[in-house]
C-alpha cells in the first residue's frame, strides 16, 4: 500500500531514497514542546462512538486480526490487500482494494460478484497509487478502460450492485513529487519519481472522454498524502501533505463535471520518523534502514498527526473528505521493511496484545471525540 523498494519490474521509477546520496541530508526538527500536543484544538462538536471518518491501513493477512487492529483504535474503517471475506465481526469495516488494473488482469464477473458478497454495504477502492511503477504501475489511459470495465460490472443494465461506488485514483500525492514541489518549480528530494497524480488523473480523465464520449462518471475520488522528502527527515511536514488534498479539492471543483465531488484520503502518514544519523540510511537484507545516530522523532510524528487531523476534522464537512486511512496499524520500526516505511506504528507490536504505541493512543483519542 505504500512505496515499494524496486522498480526493477516496473517502466516508472519509485519513490524510494537513493542511498548513495541521502546520507547527507539533515535532519531538521520542530521544537521538542510538540511531544505535548496529543489533543484535538480547535474541532468541530462531537459525534460520540467510532470515529466515523476515520480509519486505518492493516498490513497483516488477512485474519481477525486485522478487524482486531481497528476495533482496538476505535476506527470505523479498514483498508488492506486481498478479496478475501472481510470478517466484519465489530464495528469496524474492510474497505477492499481491487488492484487488478492491468490490461488482462481484471476480475471477472463471477470474481466480482464474490468481493460484493464478501464485503457487503462498503465502497470499493479501484487502484493503489496507479502512477508509481512499483505499485499500480498504470497510465492514465490504461485505467480509465479498467474504470470504464470495473463501473460497468456494477451500474450496467445488468449491474452487480448499482449502490457501490468506486473509489477513483488513488494517486500517490496531488503535485508533490520526488522532483518537484509544484508545477514549474524543480526541487530534488532525493529520489527520481516524478508522475504526480494531477498528471495521472488528467490523462485519466481524456483518454476516457476521447474513447467512451464523455467524463468519467467517477462518484468519489481518492488520493494519498505524504510529504516524501528523502533530504528532510524526518519525513513530517503536514503543510506538504495538506497541500495534496486541498490541490486536488481545487481541480475537482474547476469542473462542472466534478464539483463538490466527495474525496477519499486513502492513505495518508510518515515515511520516515528518524532524524538523520551518520548516514543517514544504510542497507539491511537489501533494504534501507535507520543509520547509525538516527534516533526516532516521536514528538514529531505526533505533531504531524496532529496537524493533519485538525486540519481534516476542521475542512471534512466543507472540502466534502469523507473518510481518511492512516499508514499503518503496525510497522516493525528500526527493522528493514518492505514498503520502505519506518514512519509511524499505531501498535507497539505485531498484535494487538503488545498495546497501542504513543501515535495509536492518539489517533484512538482523536477517533472516539468524533
Amino acid at each position: 500500500l505504500a512505496l515499494a523498494t524496486s522498480a526493477a519490474s516496473s517502466s516508472r521509477p519509485t519513490a524510494t531514497p537513493a542511498l548513495a546520496t541521502s546520507s547527507r541530508s539533515t535532519a531538521t526538527s520542530r521544537s521538542t514542546a510538540t511531544a505535548a500536543l496529543t489533543t484535538a484544538t480547535a474541532t468541530p462538536q462531537k459525534r460520540g462512538g467510532f470515529g466515523v471518518r476515520y480509519g486505518v491501513i492493516v498490513q497483516s493477512p488477512e485474519s481477525p486480526q486485522a478487524t482486531r487492529y481497528a476495533e482496538g483504535l476505535g476506527v470505523r474503517w479498514f483498508l488492506n490487500e486481498g478479496r478475501s471475506p472481510a470478517l466484519n465481526i465489530g464495528s469496524s469495516r474492510k474497505v477492499p482494494i481491487i488492484k487488478e488494473i492491468r490490461p488482462g488482469t481484471y476480475l471477472s464477473r463471477e470474481q466480482m460478484a464474490q468481493l460484493l458478497q464478501d464485503h457487503p454495504g462498503v465502497d470499493i477502492v479501484l487502484g493503489n497509487e496507479p502512477n508509481v511503477g512499483a505499485q499500480g504501475n498504470s497510465t492514465g489511459k490504461e485505467y480509465a478502460e479498467a474504470f470504464h470495465y470495473y463501473n460497468g460490472l456494477l451500474k450496467g443494465e445488468t449491474g452487480l450492485d448499482p449502490s457501490r461506488r468506486l473509489v477513483t485514483g488513488n494517486t500517490l500525492n496531488w503535485e508533490f513529487t520526488c522532483l518537484r514541489r509544484a508545477e514549474g518549480i524543480p526541487e530534488s528530494h532525493g529520489c527520481t519519481w516524478d508522475y504526480s497524480g494531477r498528471e495521472f488523473i488528467t490523462e485519466f480523465r481524456n483518454a476516457y472522454k476521447l474513447r467512451f464520449g464523455t467524463e468519467p462518471p467517477v462518484e468519489v475520488w481518492g488520493v494519498h498524502a505524504y510529504p516524501i522528502n528523502w533530504k528532510k527527515l524526518p519525513t513530517t511536514d503536514s503543510r506538504t501533505a495538506i497541500e495534496q488534498i486541498e490541490a486536488m479539492r481545487k481541480y475537482l471543483d474547476s469542473s462542472p463535471d466534478h464539483r463538490g465531488a466527495p474525496i477519499w484520503v486513502t492513505e495518508f502518514g510518515v515515511h520516515w520518523g528518524f532524524g538523520c544519523g551518520n548516514p543517514c540510511f544504510v542497507e539491511k537484507n537489501g533494504l534501507p534502514v535507520p543509520g547509525p545516530g538516527a534516533n526516532y522523532q516521536e514528538a514529531e510524528v505526533l505533531a504531524f498527526m496532529n496537524d493533519m487531523l485538525d486540519w481534516l476534522e476542521s475542512r471534512a464537512e466543507e472540502d466534502r473528505i469523507e473518510k481518511w486511512f492512516l499508514y499503518a496499524a503496525y510497522v516493525a520500526l528500526g527493522q528493514p521493511d518492505p514498503q520502505v516505511n519506518q514512519g509511524l506504528t499505531l501498535y507497539a507490536g505485531p498484535d494487538q496484545s503488545h498495546g497501542l504505541s504513543a501515535a495509536g493512543q492518539l489517533y484512538k483519542r482523536r477517533a472516539a471525540d468524533r
